[in-house]
């Protein structure tokens, strides 16, 4: 059994319970993917927000499935898009996280965790050369990636996620 807050507002994932235009800013970081319906989380958002008040929310896109059972979505910039127009925002600005080069260091770094973490001690013959080895090229990656987001270099159609600032009409 789970021990409730006193100084934490829970609710059903429905109907947020705020008042309408109850709020001057709303924060959601690596939340939407996790929610069953988006569009209803974005249309609650957007009720208890005062008009012009910013949402700033943040999605990944070149993530591994986390937090299973409920790891439900990945989202475009054109989704995002549709859905926060649809809610009732305005002024989007949808912007990347990272790149294509970003995600490869990133894939690389979980793999060589996994490698370096076996599920089984004896596997660890096998899974430590590798992690070693994969180890060195994530390493190489992530100072790729860095160089890569500082001189503007790689392809921003992969990136680890987006950022996105929008406004209630």
């Amino acid at each position: 059994m789970s021990v409730q807050r006193r100084d934490v507002v829970y609710y059903d994932g429905n109907v947020m319970p705020f008042s309408d235009a109850s709020f001057n800013a709303a924060l959601c970081i690596e939340v939407l993917e996790h929610v069953p319906d988006p569009e209803l989380l974005l249309r609650e958002t957007c009720r208890i927000l005062q008009a012009n008040s910013p949402l700033i929310l943040t999605v990944p896109w070149s993530a591994r499935r986390h937090h299973i059972p409920h790891d439900f979505h990945r989202f475009t910039p054109e989704a995002l898009r549709r859905m926060l127009s649809k809610a009732g925002f305005v002024n989007i600005d949808i912007r990347e996280r990272g790149n294509d080069i970003g995600a490869i260091a990133n894939k690389l770094t979980l793999l060589t965790l996994r490698l370096l973490q076996p599920k089984r001690y004896w596997h660890a013959v096998l899974t430590w050369p590798l992690g070693v080895i994969c180890g060195s090229v994530a390493t190489g990656f992530v100072v790729s990636a860095h160089l890569s987001f500082a001189l503007g270099l790689g392809s921003k159609d992969d990136p680890l996620g987006y950022f996105v600032l929008a406004r209630k009409q």
